[in-house]
């Protein structure tokens, strides 16, 4: 019979060998894509275990990391000081074992041949703090990727929790698509990427794929789409809520030389100014968005088809908006509308933020798909009321005899109508989620293919101006967000560089505007 003190010395001896060995490994030279096996604490409890996850200059993978533990000791990943890393605490409450986490070599990505575009994990890293539900086995929420849909918690916000996985498009492979469960938001994702990751490009110049053509370096738009993430922010860096799965939250990246080089060139030499790319991703999402609303099974059927689905408008300069009968029966009610002189209620449905990261245009973009966050009237986050697809369309034409199947093992519910409206939830939210997905595909593909084809299309600053004219309500009643008085006007025209010209509602004066935003 083995002394307990024994097995405890014994144990701690071998976990030592383990983290000496690697950390050789890590520090080693060479080590290409490769993760670092680590942590077995001994069960005689609560130790610490440090451990340098080295990145030396032929490294081109990242630190596998894992915590095993039967008594919830703790480890600190400290990361050499070159590597710009931190160290990070995680724990694990869970049976005794080693794991070691490999990732991926396969970034950048290739260039699929004509057979094969399939989606792989990339070795990218976000190099955030995971929390402890990421790490444990009883923890299937919205935090860990899981698809557990309807959980209403909050994910922790400080975190990056998901690693992306990229494809090609499938009509165009100069066209690469990042999707990631969870993360702070997709603006910061894709600023990470166009910051870090598209220079390993410039390392695989020489590789070529299976059609015999080298691989891009970069591509000419890429896409990064998340199913929640916990600090999305909006203009002036205000909040935007989607700690829940189901809405579209998605950043665009484009290089500014194909707004600045070639819509010059496929516009007769004339450039076009760039303060109307707002009002261009602006057009495209209101259009994806009713063709979103015309295509879906409406909840509300009434004997006049063109009232089952409010109208679709713009605000300047980068909001869209959902527009609904005042005295309308419907799932919306006037009494919870921001009201208009005009008849009509107005209320957001998607607005778009737009940043560059060196020599890129990130456009960050949020639609309201499957829910509607609460948007407060007063301080720093104050608002237009949110509405969302999911207010006019069913998830599901025949939505019982999905149910059905989505019962899961050992899904008990004593009530069994609870049990119902509890399944018809997850089907709902997996269907959103999925359409969101869809929608941010759709509108992040037709902004690249416009500006990288002339094919029947037109690229002038006077098209862009028309094609966002054609959604704007002129009799919308605005209120400056930002000024003391909150002035109230409504929208006289646009100008050829994108400035707004309003008229004061109380007074009749016109101003020209050009950074402020409304209500």
């Amino acid at each position: 019979m083995v002394n307990l003190k024994e097995e405890k010395c014994c144990s701690r001896c071998f976990a030592i060998i383990l983290v000496v060995l690697s950390t050789f490994i890590a520090r080693g030279g060479g080590v290409r894509g490769r993760g670092v096996v680590a942590i077995i604490a001994a069960s005689g409890g609560g130790g610490r275990i440090r451990v340098a996850a080295g990145n030396d200059g032929g490294d081109r993978g990242r630190g596998g990391i894992v915590v095993a533990s039967s008594s919830l000791a703790r480890m600190t990943m400290r990361p050499r000081k070159e590597d710009g890393g931190r160290g990070d605490h995680y724990s694990s409450s869970s049976s005794f074992f080693a794991y070691a986490a490999p990732t991926s070599s396969s970034y950048p990505p290739r260039r699929p041949s004509s057979a094969v575009r399939d989606a792989t994990p990339s070795s990218y890293s976000t190099h955030q703090r995971p929390s402890s539900s990421s790490l444990s086995d009883d923890n299937t929420n919205e935090a860990t990727g899981s698809s557990s849909c309807g959980v209403d918690e909050d994910v922790e916000s400080s975190t990056s929790l998901s690693t992306p996985s990229w494809s090609y498009h499938p009509d165009d492979p100069e066209m690469w698509l990042y999707h990631v469960e969870t993360t702070t938001s997709t603006m910061d994702e894709a600023r990470r990427i166009v910051e870090g990751k598209f220079a390993l490009h410039r390392e695989h110049d020489d590789d070529v794929d299976n059609d015999g053509a080298p691989p891009a370096t970069i591509p000419n738009t890429f896409l990064v789409s998340a199913t929640a993430q916990t600090n999305g922010r909006g203009t002036s860096n205000r909040n935007w809520e989607g700690s829940r799965g189901g809405n579209a939250l998605f950043t665009i990246g484009v290089p500014q030389s194909s707004w600045t080089d070639g819509l010059r060139t496929m516009n007769g030499g004339i450039s076009v100014p760039l303060t109307l790319l707002p009002l261009k991703v602006g057009s495209l999402v209101a259009f994806h968005t009713r063709r979103a609303m015309r295509g879906c099974v409406p909840k509300v059927v009434r004997d006049d088809a063109s009232k089952n689905m409010p109208g679709v408008t713009v605000k300047w300069p980068n909001d869209v908006l959902l527009r609904v009968d005042d005295g309308n029966d419907g799932p919306l009610s006037s009494s919870s509308s921001s009201s208009s002189s005009s008849g009509h209620c107005y209320e957001k449905i998607a607005g778009i933020l737009v940043e560059t990261s060196r020599d890129w245009f990130l456009i960050g973009i949020g639609i309201n798909v499957g829910y509607a966050p609460h948007v407060p009237n007063e301080g720093d986050n104050r608002g237009r009321k949110a509405t969302c697809l999911a207010r006019y369309c069913r998830a599901n034409d025949d939505e019982t005899a999905v149910i059905v199947g989505v019962v899961e093992e050992g899904d008990v519910e004593d009530d069994e109508a609870t049990a119902t409206d509890r399944r018809r939830g997850v089907v709902e939210e997996r269907h959103w989620i999925e359409e969101s997905r869809k929608l941010a595909t759709d509108i992040a593909y037709d902004l690249h293919f416009w500006l990288n084809s002339d094919a029947g299309q037109q690229h002038s600053g006077e098209s862009i101006l028309e094609d966002w004219k054609s959604y704007v309500d002129w009799d919308m009643e605005l209120t400056l967000r930002d000024t003391p008085d909150r002035e109230r006007v409504t929208l006289e025209g646009v100008l050829e560089d994108g400035r707004a010209v309003v008229k004061e509602v109380d007074t009749g004066r016109t101003r020209t505007l050009v950074s402020d935003y409304f209500l």
